[in-house]
Protein backbone atom coordinates (compact mmCIF):
# COMPACT_ATOMS: atom_id res chain seq x y z
CA UNK A 1 0.00 0.00 0.00
CA UNK A 2 1.59 3.32 -1.00
CA UNK A 3 2.09 6.43 1.31
CA UNK A 4 0.39 8.78 -0.60
CA UNK A 5 -2.82 6.30 -0.29
CA UNK A 6 -2.17 5.98 3.46
CA UNK A 7 -2.39 10.16 3.59
CA UNK A 8 -5.49 10.61 2.10
CA UNK A 9 -7.39 9.70 5.33
CA UNK A 10 -4.79 11.65 7.52
CA UNK A 11 -5.37 14.57 5.50
CA UNK A 12 -9.07 14.62 7.02
CA UNK A 13 -7.71 15.04 10.74
CA UNK A 14 -7.29 19.06 10.66
CA UNK A 15 -9.37 21.81 9.64
CA UNK A 16 -7.55 25.38 10.33
CA UNK A 17 -9.49 27.79 12.17
CA UNK A 18 -9.34 31.50 13.14
CA UNK A 19 -9.56 32.44 16.88
CA UNK A 20 -10.79 35.55 17.63
CA UNK A 21 -10.77 37.34 20.71
CA UNK A 22 -9.27 37.70 24.26
CA UNK A 23 -7.93 33.33 25.19
CA UNK A 24 -8.15 33.05 28.96
CA UNK A 25 -5.57 34.02 30.85
CA UNK A 26 -2.83 31.14 31.30
CA UNK A 27 -2.76 29.22 34.89
CA UNK A 28 -0.43 27.02 35.91
CA UNK A 29 -1.61 23.00 36.01
CA UNK A 30 0.17 22.43 39.30
CA UNK A 31 -2.30 19.18 39.82
CA UNK A 32 -0.83 17.74 36.41
CA UNK A 33 3.00 18.59 37.41
CA UNK A 34 2.39 16.61 40.56
CA UNK A 35 0.58 14.07 39.63
CA UNK A 36 2.55 13.44 36.40
CA UNK A 37 5.43 14.83 35.25
CA UNK A 38 7.33 14.36 39.21
CA UNK A 39 6.30 10.84 39.28
CA UNK A 40 7.74 10.13 35.56
CA UNK A 41 11.04 12.45 36.58
CA UNK A 42 11.11 10.40 40.48
CA UNK A 43 11.09 6.75 38.20
CA UNK A 44 12.90 7.14 35.12
CA UNK A 45 15.17 10.61 35.53
CA UNK A 46 16.17 12.07 38.75
CA UNK A 47 18.90 9.07 38.91
CA UNK A 48 20.92 10.81 36.70
CA UNK A 49 19.27 14.57 36.70
CA UNK A 50 18.45 14.81 40.43
CA UNK A 51 20.60 15.29 43.75
CA UNK A 52 23.05 13.05 43.21
CA UNK A 53 24.06 13.17 39.47
CA UNK A 54 23.53 16.51 37.59
CA UNK A 55 24.33 14.94 34.18
CA UNK A 56 23.83 18.24 31.43
CA UNK A 57 23.61 20.33 34.61
CA UNK A 58 20.35 19.54 34.90
CA UNK A 59 18.51 18.99 38.36
CA UNK A 60 14.76 17.95 37.35
CA UNK A 61 14.41 17.96 41.31
CA UNK A 62 14.98 22.11 41.56
CA UNK A 63 15.75 23.15 38.37
CA UNK A 64 12.28 22.76 36.73
CA UNK A 65 9.15 24.19 37.48
CA UNK A 66 5.91 24.04 35.51
CA UNK A 67 6.11 27.77 34.51
CA UNK A 68 5.48 27.62 31.28
CA UNK A 69 5.19 31.04 30.74
CA UNK A 70 8.90 31.51 31.61
CA UNK A 71 11.19 31.01 28.20
CA UNK A 72 14.08 29.81 30.06
CA UNK A 73 11.64 27.02 31.42
CA UNK A 74 10.05 26.21 28.14
CA UNK A 75 13.31 25.37 26.73
CA UNK A 76 13.89 23.13 29.15
CA UNK A 77 10.52 21.81 28.54
CA UNK A 78 10.93 21.21 24.75
CA UNK A 79 14.61 19.52 25.53
CA UNK A 80 13.03 16.82 27.41
CA UNK A 81 10.11 16.61 25.54
CA UNK A 82 12.23 16.20 22.60
CA UNK A 83 14.35 13.44 24.18
CA UNK A 84 11.65 11.75 25.46
CA UNK A 85 9.94 11.40 22.00
CA UNK A 86 13.32 10.38 20.02
CA UNK A 87 13.59 7.57 23.32
CA UNK A 88 17.04 9.33 23.63
CA UNK A 89 15.81 9.35 27.49
CA UNK A 90 16.24 6.99 29.32
CA UNK A 91 19.41 5.75 27.57
CA UNK A 92 18.67 1.91 26.27
CA UNK A 93 20.86 0.01 28.95
CA UNK A 94 18.63 1.54 31.54
CA UNK A 95 14.79 0.27 32.38
CA UNK A 96 12.31 2.21 29.71
CA UNK A 97 9.29 3.14 30.71
CA UNK A 98 6.09 1.76 29.13
CA UNK A 99 4.49 3.25 26.53
CA UNK A 100 1.57 4.61 28.25
CA UNK A 101 3.59 6.40 30.58
CA UNK A 102 5.71 8.33 28.38
CA UNK A 103 2.17 9.06 26.12
CA UNK A 104 0.53 10.51 29.11
CA UNK A 105 3.53 12.70 30.62
CA UNK A 106 3.90 13.74 26.83
CA UNK A 107 0.49 14.80 26.31
CA UNK A 108 0.80 16.86 29.36
CA UNK A 109 3.55 18.74 28.39
CA UNK A 110 2.30 19.74 24.94
CA UNK A 111 -0.78 20.48 26.49
CA UNK A 112 0.59 22.62 28.92
CA UNK A 113 3.15 24.34 26.31
CA UNK A 114 0.17 24.75 24.26
CA UNK A 115 -1.90 26.85 26.44
CA UNK A 116 0.99 28.82 27.24
CA UNK A 117 1.77 29.48 23.75
CA UNK A 118 -2.08 30.55 23.20
CA UNK A 119 -2.18 32.99 25.91
CA UNK A 120 0.42 34.70 24.71
CA UNK A 121 -1.96 35.88 21.82
CA UNK A 122 -5.33 37.23 21.62
CA UNK A 123 -5.65 36.44 18.01
CA UNK A 124 -4.02 33.14 16.41
CA UNK A 125 -4.66 30.72 13.68
CA UNK A 126 -5.28 27.43 15.26
CA UNK A 127 -4.68 23.88 13.99
CA UNK A 128 -7.73 22.21 14.67
CA UNK A 129 -7.18 18.38 15.04
CA UNK A 130 -10.50 16.55 14.27
CA UNK A 131 -12.47 15.14 17.36
CA UNK A 132 -13.09 11.54 17.59
CA UNK A 133 -16.90 12.05 16.34
CA UNK A 134 -15.79 14.62 13.58
CA UNK A 135 -13.55 12.01 12.10
CA UNK A 136 -15.89 9.21 12.21
CA UNK A 137 -18.19 11.14 10.09
CA UNK A 138 -16.06 12.61 7.65
CA UNK A 139 -14.75 8.86 7.29
CA UNK A 140 -18.12 8.11 6.42
CA UNK A 141 -19.51 11.11 4.72
CA UNK A 142 -16.02 10.61 2.02
CA UNK A 143 -15.53 7.00 1.82
CA UNK A 144 -18.87 5.50 2.67
CA UNK A 145 -17.10 3.77 5.32
CA UNK A 146 -18.35 2.68 9.28
CA UNK A 147 -15.58 2.62 11.06
CA UNK A 148 -15.07 3.11 15.09
CA UNK A 149 -11.46 4.51 16.07
CA UNK A 150 -11.78 2.92 19.91
CA UNK A 151 -8.11 2.64 19.80
CA UNK A 152 -8.11 6.22 19.88
CA UNK A 153 -7.40 8.72 23.15
CA UNK A 154 -10.19 10.17 24.80
CA UNK A 155 -10.57 13.93 23.41
CA UNK A 156 -9.73 16.06 26.33
CA UNK A 157 -12.64 18.51 27.04
CA UNK A 158 -12.56 22.47 27.12
CA UNK A 159 -15.19 24.61 28.84
CA UNK A 160 -17.07 21.46 28.58
CA UNK A 161 -16.47 20.92 24.60
CA UNK A 162 -14.69 18.49 23.23
CA UNK A 163 -13.67 20.25 19.76
CA UNK A 164 -11.91 23.11 21.06
CA UNK A 165 -8.30 23.80 18.67
CA UNK A 166 -6.41 24.22 21.88
CA UNK A 167 -7.08 21.01 23.81
CA UNK A 168 -7.27 18.85 20.96
CA UNK A 169 -3.20 18.50 20.53
CA UNK A 170 -1.60 16.05 18.49
CA UNK A 171 1.64 13.69 20.03
CA UNK A 172 3.50 10.86 18.03
CA UNK A 173 1.18 8.80 19.72
CA UNK A 174 -1.84 10.24 18.16
CA UNK A 175 -0.39 10.17 14.74
CA UNK A 176 1.12 6.32 15.09
CA UNK A 177 -2.64 5.78 15.83
CA UNK A 178 -4.04 7.51 12.86
CA UNK A 179 -1.85 5.89 10.65
CA UNK A 180 -3.22 2.69 11.55
CA UNK A 181 -6.45 3.88 11.66
CA UNK A 182 -5.47 5.17 7.61
CA UNK A 183 -4.23 1.76 6.62
CA UNK A 184 -7.73 -0.39 8.42
CA UNK A 185 -9.83 2.49 6.44
CA UNK A 186 -8.21 1.90 3.17
CA UNK A 187 -8.16 -1.72 3.17
CA UNK A 188 -12.13 -1.79 3.94
CA UNK A 189 -12.24 1.32 1.24
CA UNK A 190 -10.59 -0.72 -1.56
CA UNK A 191 -12.12 -3.64 -2.69
CA UNK A 192 -10.12 -6.14 -5.19
CA UNK A 193 -11.18 -9.60 -6.84
CA UNK A 194 -14.49 -10.47 -8.77
CA UNK A 195 -17.42 -8.95 -7.56
CA UNK A 196 -20.01 -11.53 -6.11
CA UNK A 197 -23.56 -12.96 -7.63
CA UNK A 198 -25.76 -10.25 -7.35
CA UNK A 199 -29.08 -11.82 -4.94
CA UNK A 200 -32.51 -10.52 -5.15
CA UNK A 201 -35.36 -12.51 -2.84
CA UNK A 202 -39.06 -11.29 -3.31
CA UNK A 203 -41.11 -12.14 0.19
CA UNK A 204 -44.93 -12.08 -0.78
CA UNK A 205 -47.08 -12.01 2.49
CA UNK A 206 -49.01 -15.07 1.68
CA UNK A 207 -45.76 -17.22 1.75
CA UNK A 208 -45.67 -16.98 5.84
CA UNK A 209 -49.15 -18.31 6.45
CA UNK A 210 -48.84 -21.43 4.28
CA UNK A 211 -48.04 -24.55 5.21
CA UNK A 212 -46.76 -26.97 8.36
CA UNK A 213 -44.13 -24.62 8.91
CA UNK A 214 -45.67 -21.41 8.27
CA UNK A 215 -43.14 -18.99 9.37
CA UNK A 216 -40.27 -20.90 6.75
CA UNK A 217 -39.62 -19.68 3.51
CA UNK A 218 -37.28 -21.38 0.91
CA UNK A 219 -34.40 -19.69 -0.81
CA UNK A 220 -32.59 -22.15 -2.41
CA UNK A 221 -31.10 -24.11 0.58
CA UNK A 222 -32.32 -21.20 2.75
CA UNK A 223 -34.95 -22.27 4.96
CA UNK A 224 -35.49 -18.27 5.80
CA UNK A 225 -37.72 -17.44 9.21
CA UNK A 226 -40.09 -14.63 7.97
CA UNK A 227 -41.32 -12.73 10.39
CA UNK A 228 -44.64 -10.59 9.56
CA UNK A 229 -45.21 -9.41 12.99
CA UNK A 230 -48.90 -7.73 13.60
CA UNK A 231 -49.30 -5.98 10.49
CA UNK A 232 -52.33 -5.62 8.50
CA UNK A 233 -52.96 -7.13 4.87
CA UNK A 234 -54.44 -4.67 2.50
CA UNK A 235 -55.52 -5.84 -0.96
CA UNK A 236 -52.80 -8.62 -0.29
CA UNK A 237 -50.24 -6.73 0.10
CA UNK A 238 -48.67 -6.03 4.46
CA UNK A 239 -49.52 -2.93 5.46
CA UNK A 240 -46.68 -1.16 8.43
CA UNK A 241 -48.37 1.76 10.11
CA UNK A 242 -46.14 1.96 12.97
CA UNK A 243 -42.37 1.92 13.69
CA UNK A 244 -43.11 -0.53 16.99
CA UNK A 245 -41.65 -3.45 17.51
CA UNK A 246 -44.00 -6.17 16.43
CA UNK A 247 -45.09 -3.65 13.72
CA UNK A 248 -42.15 -4.90 11.25
CA UNK A 249 -41.31 -6.92 8.87
CA UNK A 250 -38.01 -9.20 9.77
CA UNK A 251 -36.23 -12.28 7.74
CA UNK A 252 -33.33 -14.11 9.48
CA UNK A 253 -31.95 -17.33 9.77
CA UNK A 254 -30.32 -17.60 6.32
CA UNK A 255 -26.48 -18.19 5.15
CA UNK A 256 -25.50 -16.28 1.86
CA UNK A 257 -21.78 -17.57 -0.04
CA UNK A 258 -20.12 -14.75 0.19
CA UNK A 259 -19.54 -12.31 3.38
CA UNK A 260 -20.05 -8.78 3.30
CA UNK A 261 -22.75 -5.44 3.45
CA UNK A 262 -26.06 -6.39 1.96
Amino acid sequence: MSRSVILIPLSFLFSTITGLGQEPQFTADTEGFQKIARPYFKKHCLECHGPKKEKGDLNLETQLTNNFLDLAETAKWDEILNAVNSHEMPPEDEPQPEANETAVFADWVVKELTRAEVSKKSNRVVLCRLNRAEYVNTIRDLLHIEFDPEFFPEDPPSAGFDNIGRALTLSPLHLELYYDAARQIIDQAIISGEQPPMIKWRFDPEESTKGPDRTRVERGKNRILLNMGRNKEVDGFTVIRSTSWDRTVGFRDFKLDNPGDY
